[in-house]
């Protein structure tokens, strides 16, 4: 959540139906193509898994009262053709 006068939240998890745990599949060398997604491909970088929070927006949402604008960023990884 980001207000216009520059102070807001920054919210480290996975947007999910659930809420819960899940593993990411983190590439350092290559850290914007980390994804909860399984790669399939030989040619996949290094990949470390790390464990992550699942929140539904309702979670992150209770109990913070929303004034003015609000911009939610969500890449969801071509899940929104589906």
């Amino acid at each position: 959540i980001q207000k216009h006068n520059g102070s807001g939240e920054i919210f480290s998890c996975a947007a999910s139906d659930i809420d819960g745990k899940t593993k990411i599949r983190y590439y350092p060398d290559l850290p914007a193509q980390s994804s909860i997604l399984a790669k399939a491909t030989d040619h996949e970088p290094q990949a470390v898994e790390v464990e992550i929070d699942m929140r539904m927006l309702d979670t992150i949402f209770e109990n913070r009262k929303l004034n003015g604008d609000v911009l939610l960023k969500i890449d969801t990884e071509g899940y929104e053709y589906n």
